[in-house]
């Protein structure tokens, strides 16, 4: 599994309505700030098979995570 990290709830529902019209499973996650130096604080988790599709989708559509776990 690999988690997407975003700073929004917003950004992270976004994501996650981009992979579901994809057909990619994910999952809504809330992240604890303290594990996070860069302060995100919503992720979205999905099988790491699906991680390069992701990140196309995620490029195309304009909401790119902050990081990835």
């Amino acid at each position: 599994m690999v988690t997407a990290t975003f700073k929004s709830n917003n950004k992270a529902i976004q994501f996650l309505s981009v992979l579901e019209r994809a057909g990619i499973h994910g999952e809504l996650i809330s992240l604890s700030r303290a594990g996070n130096e860069k302060g995100c604080s919503y992720g979205v988790r999905l099988e790491s098979t699906h991680m390069t599709a992701a990140k196309k989708l995620a490029a195309a559509a304009g909401v790119r995570p902050e990081k990835w776990l």
